[in-house]
């Protein structure tokens, strides 16, 4: 199989910001038509990171380069970007179309094929039945579609994301996710960040997980899950107890020596046990039997979310 060149590349990455390091040792990069999504708690550096790739911030070591170019030092890097904020960032008064050829005429896109390009995306976002509104009345997830199809106008090779589904209801997200899967069939190469993990995973080629400044997890993510994780099952056991008996019991039948953790409230146990150890086995046992009943006992296999807790646990070790 050919290896393709990279759209994005970044190496070595160090920025420090206010006398303070804020990204360490970063590396990513990223493929025509593959999405790679970033993930990681408040304070990770992931704004950092978009505001570094786009050429805002110039790094203390390190190297971004987008085509071969420094997004710092390049405008044709930086117009091979396409950047979608968090914050919606639209002209209110003017209608959808009106956006796009704004947008458009920034990034040297005029005239006829502007217009074309326009009304081609507008019916990509599925919004060319309301190409003449004033986009203040539309609602979030149209406007974040236009949001999407504004950084499009000049055709970037690189499309970078940062939260675009945050808000919005489950229709609009879906939106968002179809119009995403597309872009990769294009053959756009995307950077994502969010933190929904439901949508990583249904979208991400690879992962990235940053957490204070560092990549923590980089790679397909059932290929990271499996790695890390292999057999072991999440459970979550809630409000056990034994019929006819006391709370003392539960610890005489062994539920203080399974390995699961006892929550804040007292009434839920939690952990991660392999699927075949025997300690789990005698719960499963003791519950079919009706010995030992709960409100919930639920048994799930490790996803991103036990992933992106495992990688800030073992951040916060490091700091001890």
């Amino acid at each position: 199989m050919q290896q393709r060149d990279p759209i994005l590349s970044i190496s070595q990455l160090d920025v420090i910001l206010g006398g303070k390091p804020v990204l360490k040792d970063v590396g990513l990069s990223s493929v025509a038509g593959e999405l790679v999504a970033v993930l990681g708690p408040n304070g990770a550096g992931k704004s950092t990171l978009l505001r570094t790739i786009s050429g805002q911030i110039k790094p203390r070591r390190g190297r971004v380069s987008i085509l071969g170019r420094d997004p710092v030092r390049s405008a044709v890097a930086r117009r091979s970007l396409g950047l979608v904020p968090q914050r919606i960032a639209l002209f209110e008064k003017l209608t959808a179309r009106e956006n796009l050829l704004a947008f458009g005429a920034l990034m040297r896109v005029h005239g006829r094929k502007a217009k074309a390009r326009a009304d081609d995306l507008l019916e990509r976002v599925q919004l060319a039945d309301r190409l003449n509104e004033p986009v203040n009345h539309l609602s979030g997830g149209m406007q974040r579609r236009i949001n999407i199809a504004s950084a499009l106008m000049h055709r970037p090779s690189l499309l970078v994301l940062d939260e675009p589904t945050v808000g919005l209801d489950v229709d609009a997200q879906a939106g968002i996710v179809s119009l995403l899967h597309g872009l990769k069939a294009d053959g756009v190469s995307i950077l994502l960040v969010t933190h929904h993990l439901d949508e990583a995973e249904a979208l991400a080629d690879r992962l990235a997980i940053l957490v204070k400044g560092r990549i923590r997890a980089l790679g397909v993510p059932a290929q990271l899950i499996q790695h890390v994780f292999q057999n072991l099952r999440d459970i979550k056991l809630v409000n056990p107890s034994l019929p006819g008996s006391n709370a003392s019991d539960s610890f005489q039948f062994g539920l203080g020596n399974l390995g699961l953790f006892l929550d804040d409230t007292g009434q839920t146990r939690s952990g991660v046990l392999p699927y075949d150890a025997p300690r789990l086995l005698k719960l499963l046992d003791a519950v079919g039997r009706g010995q030992l009943q709960a409100g919930e006992l639920t048994i799930r296999r490790a996803g991103l979310e036990m992933l992106l807790a495992r990688c800030v646990s073992e951040s916060e070790r490091e700091r001890v």
